[in-house]
Formats: structure tokens, C-alpha cells, sequence
């Protein structure tokens, strides 16, 4: 993949696309982690016009290949570097990929029960298909079915296709994204 196939864009707190990082002024480096949270940096010029954009909490990049989304994220927080060089300084911004969201999110026994020290069952066991059980997990625990004070702004599911194979699954406070 070559430069010109990636398309950076700028998310405010609600998600929405609110401008794009020509690639004369990309400078971005990622690690991403496969199932697990990756990290990104962003340095700008501190006069870009999207550079305070990103430091307004809850914003974040979406990086786009060819095809489709690579990774996005939100940012987890701006430092500012200036040089006699360079007067006017540069925005380093560092993020953390969406993954953070079932990182940061237990699969509780009871997902409908927001009161940990009165689970009425001492696990959450469901079966079938292994894409069926992850939504089921996700949608219980930070999802749309999950108690409000637990459901995660932002968080779209996706169509479940029923893939993978049959299994049977447990959790107790296990960290979502591990599980």
C-alpha cells in the first residue's frame, strides 16, 4: 500500500467526519494489534487547520485504505513541540484504536444487573454460531441491550452472518475484548 491509497479523517466527540488530512501533510504511525487495542501518532503543524480539532476530547481519526476502513480511534491526548527551528511547533497527538472500547469492558454474568455484588447467576453462558455469541456478549455488556450507564456512545453493531463454528462460551468479569 502506497500513501496516496490512505485517507486520514478527523471525528469530533459524536463520530461525525469533520474535515481530512491532505497526504503533503500526513506524518502518521501506527501499530495496530490484531483483536486487541493498537496505537497510533499523528504529528501535524500546530497551524493546521484540524490540529485543535483533534485535541477536543472525544475526537479521533478514521484511516481509510482502497477498500475500506484500516483502523480508527479515538485520541488520547496532544503534546506540543517547538524548536527555534520551528517557532510555531508541531502537535504530536497519540490515539488508541476502537478496540478500546471492549478493552475497557467486562462481560458481566448478569449483563442486565448493574450491581456486581448481587449477580443473581454466577456466569453468562450462551452458544451457537462463534459470531452469534460475540455480538450476543457485545450487545449485552456495552451494547444497545446493555443497562444504560454501561452502553457505549457510538458503538454501531454490525450484521451478525452466523459464522465460525459452533461454541459455548462463559464469562464472569472477563475482560471483553480478551474473552
Amino acid at each position: 500500500m502506497i500513501l496516496s491509497d490512505i485517507t486520514v479523517e478527523i471525528r469530533d466527540r459524536n463520530l461525525n467526519r469533520v474535515g481530512q488530512i491532505r497526504p503533503e501533510d500526513l506524518n502518521l504511525q501506527a501499530s495496530i494489534r490484531h483483536n486487541n487495542v493498537g496505537t497510533w501518532t499523528l504529528t501535524l503543524s500546530s497551524d493546521h487547520a484540524l490540529a485543535q480539532l483533534l485535541c477536543d476530547p472525544g475526537a479521533g481519526i478514521i484511516v481509510k485504505g482502497p477498500e475500506d476502513v484500516l483502523f480508527s480511534g479515538p485520541t488520547v491526548g496532544p503534546s506540543f513541540k517547538a524548536s527555534k527551528d520551528d517557532p510555531n511547533g508541531t502537535l504530536v497527538i497519540e490515539g488508541v484504536t476502537d478496540d478500546i472500547v471492549l478493552g475497557d469492558t467486562l462481560a458481566w454474568p448478569e449483563p442486565g444487573n448493574t450491581d456486581p455484588d448481587n449477580q443473581t447467576v454466577t456466569e453468562d453462558t450462551r452458544s451457537g454460531k462463534a459470531e452469534t455469541v460475540i455480538h450476543q456478549f457485545v450487545y449485552n455488556n456495552c451494547g444497545p441491550g446493555a443497562p444504560v450507564a454501561r452502553r457505549r456512545g457510538g458503538l454501531v453493531m454490525g450484521a451478525d452472518g452466523g459464522r465460525g463454528p459452533d461454541v459455548v462460551k462463559s464469562a464472569r468479569f472477563h475482560v471483553l475484548g480478551t474473552f
